[in-house]
């Protein structure tokens, strides 16, 4: 049995069937049934939830692997209906994945698909011969084996969302720049828009009202005061030089162990406010990381806010993706 045809019969699996394991290749599937790997169990590539309208349904990984292990998620997204998630990420926040049926699944945001060829020289190319610059979020997937000059057809998979609810828990799942989270909410949303609201804080939603300049990087909002350093400092008494010097670099404060957002801020009567450069940096040394970019705020000081989780993880490697922080 092939890989193509071992996914064929995960996909034809009679709902309930259960009590086998068998192996094509590089891939594998569990005892129960339900759960696909790619070389050995260290990588999931789906999960069967259960069927729906008498067909099956799955929730694939979506999380970026190696060039083997790519190769057999494109085979798995092109033969396993479902949406997509991150199934590492969803581990990490404690669900099971053979536990996962269709009654865990609230709302789902389709991924998207751009069809392409990667050029033997690493550029892209769509089907006009137009030249696609890839962005921040999103990766290549293979569709095929590379053609005699080297060239590989493929797609750019960019990942949508899940809602999920579990135990009493909501988690919503969705790309933030170049990294799968998982984020537990307050309290239980209907929808994956609700969700992303939900994780606003009072005051960000209300200068989005009032009209204010909000930015974010990760799990941090910043609202815009419009102040200068002699603004700031006339406010308060002082020069903007005086003002300048009370501030530091230093990482937003957050439970220590996780990565850091680091950037120019001071503490006026309580409020937190930021300028410059934000910059994501790794958990124990300076080195930025990938999962986001650079946040330049400006000189104009803004009001720091943390979002509304209750805690939150990622499939990064590393303790923080087991952790209650990014």
């Amino acid at each position: 049995m092939d890989q193509h045809q071992l996914l064929t019969r995960v996909r034809q699996r009679l709902p309930g069937r259960h009590g086998y394991s068998f192996t094509a290749g590089a891939l594998s599937c569990d005892a129960a049934g339900k759960v696909v790997y790619s070389y050995g169990r260290h990588f999931p590539l789906a999960v069967y939830l259960g069927p729906r309208d008498g067909q099956p349904v799955f929730l694939k990984n979506g999380e970026p692997a190696t060039p083997t292990t790519s190769s057999h998620q494109s085979l798995a997204q092109r033969l396993l209906p479902g949406p997509t998630a991150g199934l590492r990420a969803l581990q990490a926040a404690g669900l099971d994945l053979v536990d996962l049926t269709l009654d865990h699944l609230v709302d789902v945001v389709d991924d998207s698909w751009l069809t392409l060829t990667r050029r033997a020289d690493g550029t892209y190319q769509r089907p006009s011969g137009e030249r696609f610059h890839p962005p921040c979020h999103g990766r290549f997937l293979p569709s095929r084996e590379p053609d005699p000059d080297g060239a590989q057809p493929g797609h750019w998979h960019t990942l949508g969302g899940v809602l999920l609810q579990d135990d009493g828990r909501c988690l919503l799942g969705a790309l933030d720049e170049r990294t799968y989270f998982v984020a537990e909410l307050p309290e239980p949303v209907p929808t994956i828009d609700a969700a992303f609201e939900r994780l606003k804080p009072d005051p960000v939603k209300q200068a989005e009202a009032a009209g204010r300049t909000v930015r974010r990087q990760g799990e941090w909002f910043f609202v815009d005061t419009g102040l200068t350093d002699r603004d700031l400092g006339a406010a308060h008494g002082t020069s903007a030089k005086a003002m300048f010097a009370l501030s530091r670099v230093t990482a937003l404060p957050y439970p220590a162990g996780g990565n850091r957002h680091v950037g120019r801020q001071v503490v006026f009567d309580g409020e937190l406010l930021a300028r410059g450069v934000v910059r994501h940096l790794a958990a124990w040394s300076e080195e930025p990381t990938r999962e986001h970019r650079p946040l330049r705020l400006g000189p104009t000081w803004h009001q720091v806010h943390h979002n509304t989780e209750v805690a939150s993880w990622t499939a990064a490697p590393g303790p923080w993706s087991r952790g209650r922080w990014d």
